[in-house]
């Protein structure tokens, strides 16, 4: 029996996603629970807060953006169809009019 990491690679991806997400949301809460320690000046009037927070939010955009990717490549759906008038429709074949 092959290994389970090899069965399923739609389920390794979404235990990384969440693996990666879960541990500094873990870490923000016991941070949260001394007011103190997120009150900690960093620079300026940047606290370890809301340092912290914008990390954190900055690693879930990128881990969200990582796994649509992945999840994309790995799907056998087409990708959606371009709008054919309007931004961000795709060229045509005459050339601009």
């Amino acid at each position: 029996m092959p290994p389970a990491s090899t069965q399923n690679p739609a389920a390794r991806s979404r235990r990384a996603f969440c693996t990666v997400n879960a541990l500094p949301l873990a870490a923000s809460v016991l941070l949260s629970c001394s007011a103190t320690i997120g009150g900690v000046a960093v620079y300026g009037r940047l606290t370890l807060g809301i340092g912290w927070a914008v990390l954190q939010l900055a690693l879930f955009v990128a881990s969200t953006w990582w796994y649509e990717s992945r999840a994309r490549r790995r799907s056998d759906l087409p990708d959606p169809p371009r709008p054919t008038t309007g931004i961000g429709a795709a060229p045509r074949a005459g050339g601009a009019r």
